[in-house]
């Protein structure tokens, strides 16, 4: 399914269980970037608790804006 999705822009995957391997996801899915963020690095940074309904300090939005505010800042706009 994902690899008929065309689109002209990047298409980002945040991967929230880091327990998770993504070897065959990203063989299978050439057309997505596979991320995963260790929740230390969100928590240092001050991204925590941003979807408080999830009873998760941090969670993949956390990781997402992370990951676009300090790792990947090149675009001027990005869609979650």
């Amino acid at each position: 399914m994902f690899n008929n999705f065309k689109a002209k822009y990047k298409i980002f995957m945040i991967v929230d269980n880091n327990d998770i391997k993504l070897d065959e996801f990203i063989i299978k899915y050439k057309n997505i970037n596979f991320i995963q963020i260790e929740n230390n690095k969100c928590k240092l940074n001050g991204y925590i608790n941003v979807n408080f309904t999830l009873n998760k300090i941090i969670s993949g939005w956390d990781k997402a804006l992370y990951y676009f505010g300090i790792i990947n800042n090149n675009y001027d706009y990005i869609w979650f």
